[in-house]
């Protein structure tokens, strides 16, 4: 009986010992996550001032899903290609 209780005893100050926390190195920049910028509803509100960053689904507030760049246009239009397909599996 007296063995089952230091075997038991044992176990436990094992386990104990595996379940605590080693004390890991603070992060460097390097393990940092990257650096971005917050997207407020101010910013959203003044979407058109960067309009090179596509901040909600439709571009503004006013979901008008139109960009004012001009890098695509009537000239370039034709040099538009698939830039990537995922193939889904039927069910």
């Amino acid at each position: 009986m007296f063995k089952n209780k230091v075997i038991a005893s044992l176990v436990g100050a094992a386990l104990l010992g595996a379940c605590s926390q080693s004390e890991s190195p603070a992060p460097t920049a390097v393990d940092a996550a990257p650096a971005v910028a917050a997207v407020d509803s101010q910013r959203i509100a003044n979407a058109a001032e960067e309009p090179e960053m596509w901040l909600t689904y439709g571009g503004s507030y006013d979901e008008t899903r139109h960009s004012s760049l001009a890098s695509i246009n009537g000239d370039t239009v034709q040099n538009l290609g698939v830039d990537w397909v995922y193939t889904m599996d039927k069910p």
